[in-house]
């Protein structure tokens, strides 16, 4: 993953959840020291719970 401009999104399980608007990435903090890529049932939450508001705000070709 980079390390370039990612933005606090929210929180899951304790743990932050962070958007990249750059590449479009999601992480998921852990251990409050790095961030990992979200397994496919953390991403499926993280995009319904907490990143649906990003999701309606973005244009649509």
């Amino acid at each position: 993953m980079t390390e370039n401009k990612w933005t606090f999104a929210g929180m899951y399980n304790g743990e932050g959840v962070y958007y990249n608007p750059e590449t479009k990435a999601i992480a998921i903090e852990k251990d409050h020291k790095y961030l990992v890529e979200p397994s496919p049932k953390e991403l499926k939450v993280v995009l319904y719970k907490i990143l649906s508001h990003l999701q309606a705000g973005e244009e649509k070709p």
